[in-house]
């Protein structure tokens, strides 16, 4: 097979017009697997680089954000524990808003009939003195 090609290759620098395909194919093929082989090496070389870029990118981003998660989490407990304080202070304040309610609703009721009735009580007083003075 090979003396083939050495024929191939020698009448191509000889100059000789008669070229076969069956040896330009077997010239022809294994040089294009060996170009496509050397290609791919390449290109997995670059992609072992790339890739170990990437591994240490995200090993630093991995150092970078265990910290920040960890102050997250610290930041997140402090505001629910503030939460659970102004829980309790609107409950209080509820309570607070519920008894002057109802205090403002006990005051207004023992007050408004005591003051209503002085108040027709002065009205009725009022024309009893203008009555008498006035003599009708």
């Amino acid at each position: 097979m090979w003396k083939k090609h050495r024929r191939f290759f020698v009448s191509l620098f000889k100059g000789e017009s008669e070229v076969s395909w069956e040896g330009f194919v077997g010239v022809v093929y294994p040089s294009a697997l060996i170009l496509l082989s050397v290609a791919a090496v390449a290109v997995l070389a670059r992609l072992f680089v790339v890739l170990g870029a990437v591994i240490g990118l995200l090993r630093d981003l991995r150092r970078e954000i265990a910290p920040v998660a960890a102050k997250l989490a610290r930041i997140l407990d402090d505001v629910r524990s503030e939460l659970e304080r102004v829980e309790e202070i609107v409950s209080s304040v509820q309570g607070v808003t519920s008894k002057v309610t109802s205090t403002t609703e006990v005051a207004q009721e023992l007050l408004a009939s005591p003051l209503i009735k002085l108040a027709a009580f002065s009205v009725g007083a009022r024309k009893a003195i203008r009555t008498l003075i006035r003599g009708k």
